[in-house]
């Protein structure tokens, strides 16, 4: 989401550029969202929030350059804002760069947002490229404790158990997700699926071990 202009560069301009730039943004129009996001920060240079919707902006573009900049630009106004923060390491991320950084960049966000289902996730999921499953593992427990529905974070999380042969936390936590109440006929169908999956791998499991 755009993150709002703050209250001492809060002109009635500066708000319509970003309420303009916002709905382009959720209508999937990046790259006239960009356009109108950087107009807005160079009306406000010192706006960090400005600098970071061009930054979201550019990542949706696929263009990791500009986005890091950006970034880059929002986190030297303001070091505190979680927004900028985890705007570069979706940048890093998407540039291929060492994902040590991109961890470190989400890290911080999660410090500054601890509370944010979204940036534990990508915690997560960047800890578990880098091999540490303990730490992904903890994040995407972090993350389903605040948004029980959380889907992505449940099918992720799902995935690095198999990883971690814990069958059977990663077929509880499908079985919890088709109990959840409002859940997407969709969704339903697709974590069925993944546990009926699940459970053929459990019912070869004994068969396998005699086997060897």
């Amino acid at each position: 989401q755009p993150a709002r202009p703050a209250s001492r560069m809060n002109s009635p301009d500066l708000r319509q550029l970003f309420g303009a730039g916002a709905q382009l943004f959720q209508q999937r129009r990046f790259e006239e969202a960009a356009r109108v996001f950087r107009r807005a920060a160079e009306m406000a240079p010192e706006s960090a929030p400005a600098w970071c919707n061009l930054a979201a902006a550019c990542v949706e573009m696929r263009q990791p350059e500009p986005a890091l900049a950006a970034a880059d630009r929002a986190i030297a106004l303001d070091p505190g804002f979680a927004p900028a923060h985890a705007n570069r390491g979706d940048a890093l991320r998407l540039a291929k760069r060492d994902l040590r950084l991109c961890r470190d960049a989400y890290q911080r966000a999660v410090e500054l947002q601890p509370r944010s289902p979204d940036l534990l996730n990508k915690l997560a999921t960047t800890e578990q490229a880098l091999g540490e499953l303990d730490a992904a593992g903890d994040a995407y427990e972090r993350a389903l404790a605040l948004a029980p529905d959380f889907r992505l974070a449940r099918l992720n999380y799902g995935c690095l158990l198999i990883l971690q042969g814990r069958t059977a936390r990663a077929r509880e936590l499908a079985q919890e997700a088709i109990a959840l109440p409002g859940v997407r006929e969709s969704d339903r169908q697709e974590f069925a699926d993944a546990l009926a999956i699940m459970d053929r791998n459990l019912a070869l499991e004994p068969a396998l071990a005699q086997a060897l």
